[in-house]
């Protein structure tokens, strides 16, 4: 989704919430892009977006009051934690 996209949700009364993700994601091995993954809501629905990262996306996602996450590093930590409960479980059972 583009940044205009997400410019029209946010005019037409959808409302940032939650943690904002910036995933980083490589092309072709050498060029690097982000990718916002946000969560909007309004009224009773609610949906998540991903946008491209372009300056004015900046300004726009750190206007909302949320705290921004770098998702690689989420996944690896998620993942260290997973395998470090796994350890524990194992080692209680030998």
């Amino acid at each position: 989704m583009g940044g205009d996209a997400l410019l029209t949700m946010l005019e037409n009364n959808w409302q940032p919430y939650g943690v904002v993700f910036r995933q980083e994601v490589w092309l072709g091995g050498c060029r690097r892009v982000f990718i916002y993954h946000v969560s909007l809501y309004r009224h009773t629905e609610t949906l998540q977006v991903a946008v491209i990262d372009n300056p004015h996306m900046r300004r726009i996602i750190a206007s909302f009051d949320a705290q921004l996450v770098r998702l690689n590093e989420y996944i690896n930590l998620e993942m260290r934690n997973r395998n470090t409960s796994l350890s524990q479980q194992h080692d209680r059972v030998s």
